[in-house]
């Protein structure tokens, strides 16, 4: 077999999919003027001097590791990522036949920039970690998700990726909603529990309800940005993690059967990676209100049916029927609605992700801002 001895950054890049690199771009929020062109995605990735080569590739299935390698006629055997990626990790970066920046991970963890072969390597200091990124749009943060899903290529067919996704968005946005007050529910459980009371209390139940200020909370230390902290034990620390929820959101946690997924994940080195992709996601509802969180999970859901060749009417309606059935419900009740102290109840039996609850409210608001 002949094997290469000296990949260049951009050999690498141009080995990717247009998926794999908006992924890229999307982790490391480089704009991109036009996102359909593979060049231009490659090129604005070997320029920027943020991006860790090693850390992109990592989040690459060991099979897609193991395809770029002998794409670029390189040793492809063994099974430990780690190895792989080391072997497309260029001596050189270089794009657009200029020397380039990119950092490459050092096995102590710490980075040094491959810059051209006149230029002397020198350390340079961990850039610190990046905040929970906000999307401009329902649209983009579907996108998002949607692409980063191939990550899960491999290890999962693609008619099986909504079986990480979806409960990976629904505990990511219970976690943003609890972020606020973690410190103080934590903070008031040791005091009811230095007092002699025991977790499993109503009366502690009750109290970190009213904490947390919602219906639901959280008691372990961690949360999905602290449990970036500690790759060697992800798994077990998820595993605990969600076990701290009240039950209340332990039960629609629980419904997901995602314990399942926890062990398939770690045993395909993929855990920490949703993960660590998850926790950069900002879903706080000051971020991503109800509705559009709605529409996002409604939308993945269609996408996900179409890979699994089913009808996505069959799991949700779409949101302009919504309204319009909304619009004949409350046909003969708008007068009534626009004035004070009337009360009507809402029921629908078969809410799937709340869509008509969501919009039902929507329209109550537009007819009465004060209703409550």
């Amino acid at each position: 077999m002949t094997v290469a001895t000296n990949v260049t950054v951009r050999q690498v890049l141009d080995r990717l999919t247009r998926d794999e690199l908006i992924a890229a771009v999307d982790l490391y929020g480089i704009e991109v003027a036009d996102r359909r062109a593979k060049a231009a995605l490659a090129d604005a990735l070997a320029r920027s001097p943020q991006v860790d080569l090693g850390d992109a590739l990592g989040r690459l299935s060991r099979d897609r590791l193991k395809q770029l390698c002998r794409d670029l006629s390189l040793d492809d055997s063994g099974r430990e990522k780690a190895a792989l990626v080391g072997r497309l990790l260029p001596r050189q970066a270089k794009a657009n036949g200029q020397a380039g920046q990119m950092l490459l991970p050092l096995s102590g963890g710490s980075h040094v920039a491959a810059a051209s072969a006149s230029t002397m390597t020198t350390s340079t200091p961990t850039p610190p970690p990046p905040s929970p990124r906000s999307f401009a749009s329902f649209r983009e943060i579907t996108d998002f998700l949607w692409q980063n899903a191939e990550r899960l290529r491999g290890a999962y067919k693609p008619n099986e990726y909504d079986k990480v996704i979806l409960p990976l968005l629904v505990i990511r946005r219970l976690d943003c909603v609890l972020e606020p007050t973690k410190q103080k529910v934590l903070a008031r459980l040791a005091d009811l529990t230095a007092r002699g009371m025991k977790p499993s209390d109503p009366a502690v139940d009750k109290a970190l309800r009213k904490v947390s200020g919602v219906p639901f909370y959280n008691v372990h230390k961690l949360d999905f940005v602290r449990l970036k902290g500690d790759p060697s034990h992800i798994a077990q620390n998820l595993r605990a993690y969600l076990k701290g929820f009240s039950a209340n959101a332990r039960d629609i946690v629980e419904q997901f059967k995602f314990d399942e997924q926890i062990n398939r994940l770690d045993e395909a080195n993929l855990l920490y990676q949703v993960v660590e992709l998850f926790a950069g996601v900002d879903v706080h509802p000051d971020a991503v209100p109800n509705h559009v969180m709605g529409s996002i999970f409604e939308e993945l859901i269609r996408k996900f049916n179409e890979k699994k060749n089913e009808e996505a009417g069959d799991h949700y309606t779409p949101r302009e029927i919504i309204r319009l059935m909304v619009d004949l419900l409350f046909v003969e009740d708008d007068d009534a609605l626009r004035r004070p102290g009337i009360v009507r109840s809402l029921f629908d039996p078969a809410c799937g992700t709340g869509g008509m609850l969501s919009v039902a409210e929507e329209y109550l608001r537009e007819l009465n801002p004060d209703a409550c």
